[in-house]
């Protein structure tokens, strides 16, 4: 009898008879498996100084971030004029576009509560400023978009166009230019460069798609793959999610592009990638006795981005028969 189920046994036992039970729990507990420790944990970075960055975009002008010169190239003929319109709204400062009262850009200082949803855009390069970017569809089409900018692990200047404001699925490119030209006049020590450090996430952790710290995710690393079968896989894949990683990177690589990096979790091992519109997660199964290697694909975000499988359903799997071979046959593409 396991240990588990010692325990178990001695805990229902106590339900019936209350003489002699503290001494077969102790006893259970003292033979119970200690938890193994799964992942070597990195140290965390550390955010930017509160009362600095709180200082600077409070002596922010947002309206000098809205660029007319990018309106100018973009406007129609005879278009009506606009202007630059600062303004309070729930407590947080913003700056909007106005044309025939109707806000066509708007940038603002965007709040701390918003901060885990940053990774639900995409990552987007701002002419040398990291930024994320975010549509909003609806039925297959663009009706909303925005693009943020880090400035510290929970603060942000989002720059937003207006929903339903394109007929032409134009509202991406639109925006993100304004953010790019309002980009180069934040100042260069409150923003970060490509590839920064703007989360409390390490390595590809910063990938993951969940409204969490990350505290639980670190970077995979190698670890040999055991031998012996699949029942020495699945033992050591329940035990370190790391083997499940190194078991599946290859086929993840050969299958899905390099893009792909793999993140250890204590539930499973994931590979995500900066584009955050895909997750793969690679996991060791066993239903009764037809133990498994599969992987499950999900599309990340929530924001209804488009993605090769939100088209068709929302994820895919693809299962390996439980044998010393696992690689019998290659992942297969999503179809688009």
């Amino acid at each position: 009898m396991s240990s588990l189920r010692q325990l178990a046994t001695a805990l229902v036992a106590c339900l019936l008879v209350s003489s002699g039970c503290a001494g077969e729990t102790s006893e259970a507990t003292r033979h119970a498996p200690s938890p193994v420790p799964w992942h070597p944990k990195r140290s965390r970075p550390a955010d930017r100084d509160e009362k600095v960055v709180d200082a600077a975009l409070a002596a922010l002008d947002l309206c000098t971030l809205i660029d007319l010169g990018v309106y100018d190239r973009r406007k129609a003929p005879g278009s009506a004029p606009v202007a630059r319109q600062a303004r309070v709204f729930d407590g947080r400062r913003q700056c909007e576009l106005v044309r025939d009262d109707f806000a066509l850009i708007t940038v603002r200082d965007e709040p701390p509560e918003t901060a885990s949803l940053r990774n639900d855009g995409a990552i987007v390069d701002l002419s040398g400023v990291k930024g994320y970017q975010t549509e909003r569809r609806v039925q297959g089409h663009v009706v909303g978009c925005s693009v943020l900018a880090p400035v510290s692990f929970v603060r942000a200047v989002r720059f937003e166009i207006a929903y339903g404001a394109r007929e032409d699925n134009a509202h991406c490119e639109i925006v993100s230019e304004f953010a790019t030209a309002g980009a180069r006049s934040l100042p260069k020590d409150l923003v970060y460069p490509p590839g920064g450090q703007d989360s409390g996430r390490v390595g590809a952790c910063a990938n993951v798609v969940v409204n969490t710290d990350g505290h639980d995710c670190d970077p995979a690393v190698d670890v040999e793959v055991p031998v012996g079968g699949v029942d020495a896989l699945l033992d050591a894949g329940a035990r370190d999610p790391n083997v499940e990683c190194a078991v599946f990177r290859e086929a993840v690589a050969t299958a899905f592009g390099s893009a792909f990096e793999p993140v250890a979790t204590p539930e499973a091992c994931w590979f995500v990638e900066p584009q955050h519109r895909l997750r793969i997660e690679a996991g060791a199964t066993a239903s009764g006795d037809h133990p498994a290697f599969s992987v499950l694909i999900r599309t990340s975000g929530q924001t209804g981005r488009s993605s090769p499988l939100a088209r068709s359903r929302p994820w895919s799997s693809a299962i390996w028969p439980g044998t010393s071979t696992p690689f019998t046959r290659p992942l297969r593409r999503p179809r688009a």
